[in-house]
This record gives C-alpha cells, structure tokens and sequence, in this order.
C-alpha cells in the first residue's frame, strides 16, 4: 500500500459515509444548516462560493506572516527554513520511512470532513524531531479554495523538545479541513500554541490526534476567533505512564456563528495526569457547542484527569451547551469535571464605566481577563503571538 492507495480506499470511504445529521450523536447541538448536507453540498458542487464579510483581525494576521518557516496553502507546502534539529518532508518523501504509521493515522478517519482530508494523504507534511533535540517552528495554515484540505504529522522522538506556534486562516467561501497528528515517544514534550481565524460565508473543520507515550508532555493552548461555523476534534491518546497533559482552549464568537469542540482525554494507562479547561466568550446569538470525554480504562490505575467548560454570555441571546462525560472503568483514580455560564459581572462594569471607560472597551477588558489563563503556562513567545 502507497499514499495513492490510501487515497482512493478514503474515496470510497468518503462516498459511502453519510453527511452529519440530527441523528448522529457525535454531531449533537452542532448547525447542521451549515454542516449537514444542505451547508456542505454547495462547497463541493460549486467552483466559486459566494464571498462572505471579512475578518479584519485574520488580514492584519496574514499579513504579519510573511517569515513563517512552514506554510501549508489549500494543502500544499512551503518550506522557508529547517530549523536545527528537525526534518520536514512532504508525505511522500516520508512514506517509505513511516508507513505504518502514515496509514494508521490516515485510516483511523471516520468521519465526512475528516476522511476528505484522508483522500489527499499525499498533501502535506511530515515533521520529524530528532532525538535529544529542541527545535522551534513557526507554522501557518491558509485555506482559500472552495474547497482545502491539509495535513501534518509530527514524531517527537525520544527527550526531544518542540515549541509549535500555528496560525490558521480560513477565507470567505472556502470549506477548510485540516488534519493533524503528534506522536511524542518517551520522554518528549510539546509546547503548542495555535490560533485560529476565519471569514464570513466560509466553514472551518480541524480534527488534531495526539499519542503520548511513557513521561511525555503537552502544554497546549488554543485561542479562535472569527465569522465563520468551526468544528474542531481533539483526541489524546494517552498510552504511556508518567504523561502530563494540559490542553487549554478560548473561543470568541460573535454574530449567528456556532463554535463546536468535541474533545477526548483518553487513559489506556496508569500514572498518568490530564487537565483540559475550555473558556468561550459569546456575543449577539452565537454559540458554543462543546462536548467533552474523559475515558479511563480498567488497566489505567491511579489517573488523574479533570476537564471544565466555563462560558461568558456577552447577550441575553447566546447561547453555551456542554456535555461533559466521564466513563471511568478504573477504581483508583482522581477524576472530575465542571461547567458553568454566566454573564458579565453587573458590578464590574458599574465600577469601569465609573471610571470613563465606554461599555464596549469594559466588555473587551473582561474577555481578555476572561482568556489570559489559557496561554499562562506556555512561556512568552509562543503567548504573544497566539493571543
């Protein structure tokens, strides 16, 4: 089997799944008016989708980005600078090398938007840490075609170390589906910080698969902002003991958008730590879809793992649904979970506007005091540039 052959297996996978509908559980609170087979129809049956309102803020971004070591547009690479340390190859080039891994990651895909990205496995790219290493890397990911599909796979190898700064963009009237996947082996860390944008009369999808083996880390933060409906699924497979993950993520939502985040913390071993804590800032009548799984096995003895959902209702029209689980097959383990909604506080903005600051720069005070935990623990450079 090559990539042309996980190509074609994903296109007739592709055509016998079925569009996301009310039916599908894993789909529950989403739009299906833009996810269902009405919103995505046009995107693959039309070469020029009408161009919605653009993002100011992604503009000012883009064009900040001109040095970016790696960039992958509508799927296809572009490789500025290899830092010391790393290797970066196209996913054929890394094939020959990694091709159990390649078709595991590209054939684990199950769903419509996910198993899209799989038919072009031969897109992208394969990002190697080597042993011992430390590297840095700058990475933006743009999506202007109708329709634009792009993957990555990162291999930490042993003790090595990666700080990953990625920025997405996702343009009016383009369907964007974004494929990622990290394998940290022993003793690996990855300090991760993304932001993600988008326009108008554009829909972003992103799933990112994480396997963690024995004292590996993860720090990673993810802030979103734009007009567009996203769905981004974040799966961590903890495999290893001695893992310790956190995973933090800030949404901020405005006009009719909906923000879904489906995410899985799952243990397979003992002795290992998570921590996953999403904030959503929701304004006019958006709203944030977020559904969130802590799975601990029999065998993962002494886990500990925690996720919270807490949203900041900016209008009396948003609107936050959470659905924490937690499916514990384990007796001795440290597991819980939190929600809460709430508005911003009255007494608050009394005493801002006191002081002459007009409502809407209060508001935007308190969403950023809101957001700042998220990128507390990853260290400055890797903060600034996300936020």
């Amino acid at each position: 089997m090559d990539l042309s052959d996980i190509s074609n297996a994903a296109k007739k996978a592709f055509a016998d799944i079925e569009f996301p509908h009310r039916k599908d559980e894993y789909w529950r609170f989403a739009n299906l008016k833009a996810w269902g087979v009405d919103g995505l129809l046009p995107f693959f049956a039309s070469s020029q989708p009408p161009k919605g309102q653009p993002c100011q803020k992604a503009r000012l971004i883009k064009e900040g980005l001109g040095g970016v070591a790696l960039t992958l547009s509508d799927g296809r690479p572009g490789i500025l600078k290899v830092p010391e340390g790393a290797q970066i190859m196209t996913m054929g080039q890394a094939y020959a090398a990694n091709a159990r891994r390649l078709q595991e990651f590209f054939m684990s895909a199950t769903g419509k938007l996910d198993m899209f990205e799989a038919t072009r496995a031969g897109d992208g790219v394969f990002v190697c840490i080597e042993e011992g290493a430390s590297v840095e890397l700058d990475m933006a990911v743009f999506s202007n075609a109708h329709i634009s599909a792009a993957g990555a796979y990162f291999l930490l190898k042993k003790n090595s170390k990666l700080r990953l700064n990625k920025t997405s963009i996702t343009f009016g009237g383009s369907l964007s589906s974004s494929r990622f996947g990290f394998e940290l082996e022993e003793g690996a860390s990855l300090e991760y910080a993304q932001a993600k944008f988008s326009d108008r009369a554009a829909l972003m999808f992103e799933r990112e698969d994480f396997y963690l083996g024995d004292s590996s880390s993860v720090v990673d933060a993810m802030s979103q902002e734009g007009l567009a409906d996203s769905r981004s699924e974040r799966n961590f497979n903890i495999l290893g003991r001695g893992v310790s993950l956190d995973s933090r993520a800030f949404i901020k939502a405005s006009g009719d958008t909906v923000a879904d985040l489906r995410t899985k913390q799952i243990h397979r071993v003992g002795s290992s730590k998570s921590n996953l804590a999403v904030k959503a800032a929701l304004d006019d009548s958006s709203a944030l879809a977020f559904t969130g799984l802590v799975d601990v096995c029999e065998q993962a003895q002494k886990t500990q793992a925690y996720q919270s959902c807490r949203a900041l209702l900016l209008n009396r029209d948003a609107l936050a649904q959470a659905s924490p689980i937690l499916e514990i097959c384990a007796n001795d383990v440290e597991c819980s979970h939190g929600c809460a909604v709430a508005e911003p506080d009255a007494e608050e903005l009394f005493y801002m506007r006191q002081r002459g600051l007009p409502l809407d720069i209060a508001r935007e005070m308190i969403v950023e005091s809101f957001a700042a935990t998220t990128f507390a623990l990853l260290p400055d450079g890797l903060k600034l540039r996300a936020l």
